[in-house]
């Protein structure tokens, strides 16, 4: 029986960090896929995306359909735009943390972060995904939203994920 399936038993919500790459995002869906189909009538928000950075659209579609909630975590893409685009360039940098395509296409969205450098507060979060300003200037402006969006993603309540 996988982590995943005994977690989900145990009534305990199951959160995992598919942040940075597609192909994670992909897998972790066929995961959270499985785990719905052997455990039908689980509780909205036992299984969580956190991050969700790359996701596409045919994965947010996914993920929308599967009713699993993401996690947007603009603080971090705001301190370590610089570091990460020196690794990924300025374009990978810019789709981190779609937060208007995920809102788009009908996602439940928290926001907040649990990366532990920085300075984290809810409003920093609701400012970052309004603006999408970071360390090094804007990056992906397309991907903000309203104000009022990001207040309620700030506060969304949602079960907090077993690590």
């Amino acid at each position: 029986m996988s982590t995943q399936t005994v977690s989900v038993r145990r009534a305990r919500a199951w959160g995992r960090h598919p942040c940075l790459r597609r192909p994670q995002v992909r897998i972790l869906l066929d995961v959270y896929e499985r785990v719905l189909d052997r455990n039908p009538g689980l509780p909205a928000g036992t299984l969580v995306m956190e991050h969700g950075g790359l996701a596409g659209p045919e994965q947010r579609a996914r993920a929308v359909a599967l009713g699993i909630p993401v996690t947007i975590q603009q603080p971090l893409l705001h301190d370590t735009a610089e570091v990460e685009e020196g690794f990924w360039g300025p374009e990978r940098v810019a789709r981190l943390f779609p937060a208007r395509g995920w809102l788009d296409q009908g996602a439940q969205v928290s926001a907040g972060s649990d990366f532990p450098v920085g300075q984290f507060g809810a409003m920093r979060s609701v400012w970052g995904m309004t603006t999408r300003h970071t360390v090094i200037g804007v990056k992906g402006p397309e991907h903000a939203i309203t104000y009022d969006e990001a207040l309620t993603s700030a506060h969304h309540q949602r079960r907090p994920p077993v690590r």
